[in-house]
């Protein structure tokens, strides 16, 4: 699952392609170079959707367009998005160029949980409930479970090697990210956003104020709200010398009730928040940054290990 190799931007109605292959057509070093990425496979189950609005092959999904007009002047970025190439099944694609990729049913067994298994609760409160195993007699396949907890990864060049050039042959040490999720909404959106409920994946902007504190800025106010405590965000803005960019976890710890318009500046509204994680690696007053808001991210979990390509 972390080998390079096994990443490929092919979702269905796309070609086939590995990053290998993309590589080839297209020289842009966002793909070239292992630069911080997104697996999630669970989302890629149908054609990608891709207009003004929304494109899933994107993390968030949603285009920032709702960034306070004037906070931040370099263009956000956002993670590339990719699904699991599981195997070369040379029997249906002689062509070895050919990958099968991660459908519904291989993504679920790998990014979501089935350890909260259905039980039968009987009538008596004295008896104990009995796990699910058939229905009107009929014994069920396997041990049906209610699949709250999903997960995606997030796979980032490691702090001491993010000045470096990354690529995907090399042997090198990243950072890798499972973030959790309890009910995740899915599937994505398909269509134009409803701008009277924020996106579930969003980008706004962010102003650290040192200690944990960080004042959100939107020009809807929507864009700030079903924010909540324990929650999950990630930070990110481009490293002034390389322009790299680069994106880190950070748990909500509290967050003023509601978000506040702006009093120097109209249509901007704003929201305070404290953060727990780690310390900043950029300069705020002279880097702009950006909060991507996750919904229903109950935990994030990381591991700096070594990712190397083997043939």
């Amino acid at each position: 699952m972390l080998r390079p190799e096994m990443w490929t931007i092919n979702v269905r109605g796309d070609p086939w392609k590995d990053l290998s292959q993309y590589d080839a057509a297209n020289p842009d070093p966002w793909f070239f170079q292992i630069q911080p990425l997104v697996i999630d496979p669970l989302v890629f189950d149908r054609k990608p959707t891709m207009n003004s609005a929304v494109n899933i092959k994107l993390f968030p999904y949603s285009d920032p367009d709702n960034l306070a007009s004037s906070a931040n002047a370099d263009p956000p970025v956002r993670m590339p998005r990719l699904n699991l190439r599981l195997t070369r099944d040379r029997s249906t694609f002689p062509n070895l160029d050919q990958f099968v990729r991660a459908n519904a049913a291989m993504a679920q067994r790998l990014f979501l949980g089935g350890d909260d298994v259905v039980y039968q609760r009987p009538d008596d409160a004295a008896l104990r409930p009995q796990v699910l195993r058939e229905i009107s007699g009929q014994p069920l396949p396997q041990t049906p479970f209610d699949g709250n907890y999903s997960w995606l990864m997030t796979v980032a060049p490691a702090g001491s090697e993010e000045s470096s050039t990354m690529f995907i042959g090399d042997r090198r040490l990243f950072t890798v990210s499972v973030a959790v999720f309890y009910r995740r909404k899915l599937p994505l959106p398909d269509s134009k956003l409803d701008p009277s409920t924020p996106a579930t994946e969003r980008m706004v902007a962010a102003v650290p104020l040192g200690g944990g504190g960080v004042r959100l800025e939107a020009e809807n106010p929507v864009y700030l709200s079903d924010i909540r405590p324990n929650g999950w965000l990630l930070l990110c803005a481009r490293l002034p010398s390389t322009q790299r960019p680069v994106f880190r976890w950070y748990r909500i710890v509290s967050i003023d009730d509601e978000a506040q318009p702006d009093p120097v500046r109209p249509n901007v509204w704003q929201r305070y928040i404290a953060l727990a994680g780690p310390d900043l690696e950029w300069d705020p007053s002279s880097v702009d940054t950006y909060a991507i808001l996750v919904d229903d991210v109950v935990g994030v979990y990381e591991k700096t290990i070594a990712i190397d390509r083997s043939e």
